[in-house]
Parts: C-alpha cells; sequence; structure tokens
C-alpha cells in the first residue's frame, strides 16, 4: 500500500519472442511433375493466397497473390515461395493453386492445396516455432503438381491426281501407299 511517504512501486516486464522466418528449406514449397517430356527451369508458375485475413505474405506480392516458379529442369522439378515472416502465433492458412500457362499438349493440375502454418512458442524460450502441413481433398497431402504432355495432333489432307499418258484411264486400276 502506498502513501505520501511511501509511494507504490509497479514493475512491468514485456515479453516479445523472436519471430520465425519461413525461408530455404523452411519455405512453402512442393514438387512439380511433367509426364510426356522435360520441363524447362521458370517453365510452370504457381500462386499463393492467404485465407486468413491478415495472414502474412512473402515481400513480392501482386493483387494479393505471391507466386514461385519451377527451379529445375528434367521431369521433376522443385518449387518454393520467398520467405515468410511470422512475429505472433496463430494458426494461418493459405491457397496454393498452380497457374494455367496455356502452353500447347499440355495438361495442367487443377488441384487446390491448403498449407496450414501453425505459428506457436513453445516453452517460451524466446523464439516462435512454425509447423507446416499441406491439405488436398480435406485430407494431408504431399504439395505436389503433376501435369502431362502430349503433342497436339496435326490434320494433313493430300491431294493426289494420276495420269497416265497414251490411254485412258480405268476406274480403281491403280493403288497408292503413303
Amino acid at each position: 500500500v502506498g502513501s505520501n511517504n511511501n509511494p507504490l512501486v509497479t514493475f512491468t516486464n514485456g515479453y516479445v519472442p523472436n519471430k520465425v522466418v519461413l525461408e530455404g528449406r523452411t519455405a512453402l514449397q512442393g514438387k512439380k511433375t511433367l509426364t510426356g517430356r522435360d520441363m524447362k527451369a521458370k517453365e510452370f508458375k504457381f500462386e499463393l493466397s492467404a485465407i486468413t485475413t491478415g495472414a502474412p505474405m512473402p515481400t513480392s506480392v501482386a493483387n494479393g497473390v505471391a507466386t514461385a516458379e519451377n527451379a529445375g529442369e528434367g521431369a521433376e522439378s522443385a518449387f518454393s515461395f520467398e520467405a515468410i515472416t511470422f512475429t505472433k502465433t496463430g494458426e494461418y492458412l493459405y491457397n496454393i493453386t498452380e497457374k494455367a500457362m496455356g502452353k500447347g499438349g499440355v495438361t495442367y493440375d487443377t488441384t487446390n492445396y491448403v498449407a496450414k502454418v501453425v505459428v506457436t512458442d513453445e516453452g517460451y524460450d524466446g523464439q516462435l516455432d512454425a509447423v507446416v502441413t499441406y491439405y488436398k481433398d480435406n485430407g494431408e497431402a504431399a504439395l505436389e503438381f503433376n501435369n502431362s504432355y502430349k503433342a497436339d495432333s496435326v490434320g494433313l489432307i493430300l491431294g493426289l491426281t494420276k495420269r497416265l499418258n497414251g490411254r485412258d484411264l480405268n476406274k480403281d486400276e491403280f493403288t497408292f501407299a503413303i
């Protein structure tokens, strides 16, 4: 109890844990597979948008959407989104889809994945922690987009004329093979 001679002293402690950054091997990332031909680096694009209002996003965002591209060449390639920084605990949900680029002969994967990022302060040790889980069709799943390639068929119409010199041509007298 304080008085004029002995004022009440109040101590206020603050606690702010260190942020957690999803980047590098902890980034939101997945795998791209293309059957029918090899893919080129940066040929396919993926989009990330927040479901949870106010969820942190990568720094490069246009109209609320962050993009990533396949990194490598060949039948399989990894992709990952830029770093996302979390400064408070909570559960954050994101949509991840593949952007159909309209490449001839490619059938695009239309799967919509949900990434759930759970940020905690386990043990109040001053460091936030994050765990990422991917879902599709209401079940846990690996983040993998599978496309296929089949060359578009080409129609070809041939016109042929047979001429015979020295006599008249009889119907069905000759056959032709191509």
